[in-house]
């Protein structure tokens, strides 16, 4: 109910609202007539009198300054700069001003002759010479720092020394020459026999004696080495008895004495050098010892033992120092021992056994 109340209200206030309006505006009745006639437009003006033709400036070539209003006699001429074009004169249905003209503001410069030196801005660490920009990298310097001088510079040479001389390597040569004691310990495997036309009297005693003696000794060695201050080869090692005297068990027959003997060691050796450059070494040699005795004679009375070779196992041991004397010889010195057991037969079917050793030094000349 309360909303139908509502609409008649609003319903009420439309209907006032329109009749006033209308007795505030009244409408007027259409009516039939024409509407009235336009005016015609004014007439037009008549158009202006011609001016007369344009006459263009053309400058002169005659020297001096141009004729016209801007310049006066006695000012000086200002330099034609391309900067900004000079004003046109005024065309010809305008009169001449006579009034002075009062020359723009500002200084006015010379211009400068044709062959004038140019002058160039002061260099800059951040320009070129074309006054573009220049970047420079790495630390901060000022511009206006001179760097220090750099410090003087000492040249020294250096001579590479030649490392295949005064070197233990390469070829090897060796010669070797000294004395030294020989002792050699013999006994028979029997009884020595005695010649049919020799009458002793008694039966010897089986062969049984040692001896000592000095003796020459010698060496011989050809190797290379594999690596600096190592040698390996093979060598031959020598101990020759000129004279030995084997004291016997028989006091018949005496002491027996030996023609020239020998013993030698041939076999591969190894040579080392501590130092590849230095001249301390030591060696040493097993191999295949040959022991060489000659004819032995009793002192008094009985047989003679036969000259006959044993064979058997031998070695060399030694040390030694050694001098440079070339790039590629040494001399040195080198205590030396060698040592044989041995095993032979003579002719007469009669076996021996020796057992010799022989120390010495000796003088050496090396080539590597």
């Amino acid at each position: 109910m309360a909303g139908l109340a509502t609409l008649l209200a609003l319903s009420v206030v439309t209907e006032e609202a329109t009749a006033q309006s209308t007795a505030s505006f009244p409408v007027e009745p259409a009516s039939s007539a024409a509407p009235p006639a336009r005016p015609p437009p004014p007439a037009p003006s008549p158009p202006p009198a011609p001016s007369p033709p344009y006459v263009p400036y053309v400058p002169s070539t005659a020297p001096g300054p141009p004729p016209g209003p801007y310049y006066s006699p006695g000012q000086p001429v200002a330099p034609s700069y391309p900067v900004s074009p000079l004003p046109t004169f005024p065309p010809p249905s305008r009169a001449p001003s006579t009034a002075p003209v009062t020359p723009p503001p500002g200084p006015y410069y010379p211009s400068l002759p044709s062959d004038a030196p140019v002058s160039k801005p002061p260099p800059s660490a951040l320009v070129d010479e074309n006054l573009r920009y220049r970047q420079v990298l790495g630390a901060y310097q000022r511009p206006w720092m001179v760097a220090p001088p750099p410090p003087p510079r000492h040249v020294a040479f250096v001579r590479l020394k030649d490392r295949t001389k005064r070197r233990h390597d390469g070829f090897y040569l060796r010669f070797g020459g000294g004395i030294g004691a020989g002792h050699d310990s013999v006994h028979a495997g029997g009884p020595i026999p005695i010649s049919s036309d020799l009458d002793l009297g008694f039966s010897p005693e089986i062969y049984y004696g040692a001896g000592t003696t000095f003796t020459a000794l010698t060496e011989l060695a050809v190797g290379f080495a594999p690596a600096s201050g190592v040698v390996i080869g093979i060598g031959s090692y020598t101990a020759s008895l000129p004279s030995l005297s084997v004291s016997v068990k028989d006091p018949i027959t005496g002491n027996y004495a030996y023609r020239v003997s020998q013993l030698s060691v041939l076999g591969p050796f190894v040579d080392w050098y501590p130092r590849d450059q230095g001249g301390f070494h030591v060696e040493g040699s097993p191999g295949l010892a040959t022991y060489v005795a000659g004819a032995a004679v009793p002192a008094n009375a009985g047989p003679i033992a036969r000259a006959h070779t044993a064979v058997g196992f031998g070695f060399m041991l030694g040390v030694g120092y050694e001098w440079w004397i070339a790039d590629q010889w040494s001399l040195g010195v080198l205590a030396r021992v060698t040592y044989g057991t041995t095993n032979g037969t003579d002719d007469h079917g009669v076996d021996w056994h020796h057992s010799t050793y022989s120390p010495g030094v000796l003088l050496t000349l090396t080539y590597q």
